[in-house]
């Protein structure tokens, strides 16, 4: 793994790149941009321009305006509409304080947070599998990238070389694996303990969207659950919607506070009006969060639900590697028979963009490739069903699956193709050990 690490590290951007699934980067990474651009932006009306603006008696001075208004924005106003009147001074329960709109900023950099811990928590663990699912799916988009060819070889065994050191640590014994899998154990041993960290992820990216609405309903103290839908409607219906009587970020608030007089010892309480137009940007940005948060929760109860059924049912796991295996297999009967006719014809023959195959990588020549590749179907069918069950297991098939996600085609078949060619003495050598078992 060390000298993956180092080959990676020279290979220019690959430790910046985001290995998920792309439901998984809207999450982690462009929600958590998209946030933080927001907190800018506001923290920018906030302090760059006034963000609180108060109508004082006319006998304040310059002065006296400048330190109502600051005292009202570090204080906190309260919300009244224009048909009630200014509620007494032991009436607190009808004042509809607004406790938040100072801390925007802070509360949108709170929610990329809660947005990062997902992905947080997927690559703290999945390391201690036995391998770092970060580094290998790192390896094989310096792969895909590359065009050199010592570059491509290099890589391409180190990278098999590490997931063979991985999945046969945790295979060693395949009858006792068969059992654990049918009493759905999960551990490292079994071959699932990344998909159950993966699994965990996906639904903690799903807990994180339905926690933040109701945590955002409980701050701005409204029904932001359907917060966006509300107000869409009374758009639709000519309604406005900045003086309704739960408004969440209210254009104008009302303002108590009380000033000491000369002699130090008696408080004349004042009531002033003031407007906030800091929270038009905090309205409009938070009905777009709403349809984003909705909009993410979506595609991530469907994520869940996709990830779960690739990685828990057998004949899908195995018709993926099926598929590649059987592709690469033909990719080499072509490259084989174009060399063929090249060497008959004795001269040099162009390659069309169109016929051209990607070469699959292997430690052996092609003539000796052919002999483990080319099989027949029902052989191919035993092998590939011993392969996917008996080798990769479930986090075998999630890496080759996220390898899929984040690079392209022809580098998961040539990845899976040399995985397969290397399984196969090392699959003879351990039967011949343990006997024939049923697959």
């Amino acid at each position: 793994m060390d000298k993956l690490v180092i080959l990676l590290e020279k290979a220019p951007n690959t430790r910046d790149y985001n290995y998920y699934d792309l439901v998984d980067r809207i999450s982690s990474r462009y929600s958590v941009v998209l946030l933080v651009l927001f907190a800018v932006l506001v923290s920018m009306n906030q302090y760059v321009r006034n963000p609180i603006t108060c109508w004082t008696p006319d006998h304040f001075s310059g002065g006296h305006t400048k330190y109502a208004t600051s005292l009202c924005w570090v204080k906190n106003t309260y919300y009244l509409p224009w048909n009630e009147t200014v509620p007494r001074e032991h009436e607190h329960e009808k004042k509809q304080m607004i406790p938040y709109y100072q801390w925007v900023p802070f509360i949108l950099v709170a929610q990329a947070v809660m947005f990062y811990l997902p992905s947080l928590v997927w690559h703290s663990f999945n390391s201690r599998a036995g391998v770092d699912a970060d580094n290998i799916l790192a390896a094989a988009h310096t792969f895909s990238m590359t065009d050199k060819v010592e570059t491509r070889d290099r890589t391409m065994k180190m990278l098999v070389q590490q997931l063979h050191r991985f999945l046969r640590s945790h295979n060693n014994d395949g009858k006792h694996n068969q059992r654990c899998c049918h009493c759905h154990c999960s551990t490292k041993r079994v071959g699932n303990y990344l998909v159950l960290i993966f699994l965990v992820s996906k639904l903690l990216y799903i807990a994180n969207t339905v926690g933040q609405m109701f945590l955002l309903g409980k701050l701005l103290s409204t029904r932001y659950l359907t917060f966006g839908f509300d107000l869409t409607k009374r758009l639709f219906d000519n309604q406005d919607w900045t003086e309704a009587h739960d408004v969440a970020f209210p254009r104008v608030t009302i303002c108590d506070f009380k000033v000491r007089g000369q002699d130090m010892i008696n408080p004349h309480p004042y009531t002033i009006q003031c407007v906030l137009p800091v929270n038009m940007y905090n309205e409009k940005i938070y009905i777009f969060l709403w349809y984003w948060i909705i909009f993410v929760f979506a595609l991530s109860v469907l994520s869940f639900v996709v990830w779960f059924l690739r990685c828990l049912v057998a004949s899908d796991r195995e018709k993926f590697v099926k598929n590649h295996i059987i592709e690469a297999s033909e990719m080499q009967r072509r490259q084989d028979k174009q060399a063929i006719e090249m060497k008959m014809d004795k001269k040099p023959r162009k390659i069309g963009s169109q016929t051209k195959l990607p070469q699959t990588y292997s430690g052996t020549d092609s003539g000796s490739s052919l002999e483990n590749i080319h099989l027949e179907a029902d052989d191919m069918d035993k092998n590939i069903r011993r392969f996917s069950r008996s080798y990769l297991m479930q986090d075998g098939e999630l890496i080759l699956r996220l390898i899929a996600h984040n690079t392209n085609h022809v580098t998961t078949t040539e990845v899976i193709n040399e995985l397969y060619r290397n399984w196969i003495p090392y699959d003879k050598q351990r039967r011949d050990k343990l006997g024939p078992t049923k697959i």
